[in-house]
C-alpha cells in the first residue's frame, strides 16, 4: 500500500460505549481500522467507506489545480 499524503493526519472518532474520544491517524485506519478508546473499549471503523472518502479527497486534491483561473 502506498503512502498517501494524508496518511499523518489524525482524525477523531467517538467510542460508540462511552463516546470518549480516540484520535487515530489515517494510515494506521489503513493498516488495522480496530481502534481502543481511553477506557478499553475496541470498536472498528468502517475500512471501505474511509477508503472511498479517501478517494473523493483524493480526486478533489488532483482536480483542485485544474480549477484555479488565472
Amino acid at each position: 500500500m502506498t503512502k498517501g499524503i494524508l496518511d499523518d493526519q489524525k482524525i477523531d472518532f467517538p467510542c460508540p460505549e462511552c463516546s470518549r474520544k480516540v484520535a487515530a491517524r489515517i494510515g494506521q485506519l489503513k493498516r488495522s481500522p480496530t481502534l481502543r478508546c481511553p477506557a478499553g473499549h475496541r470498536f472498528d471503523v468502517d475500512a471501505k467507506e474511509l477508503a472511498r472518502d479517501l478517494k473523493k479527497i483524493d480526486q478533489a486534491i488532483a482536480n483542485f489545480p485544474k480549477s484555479l483561473k488565472f
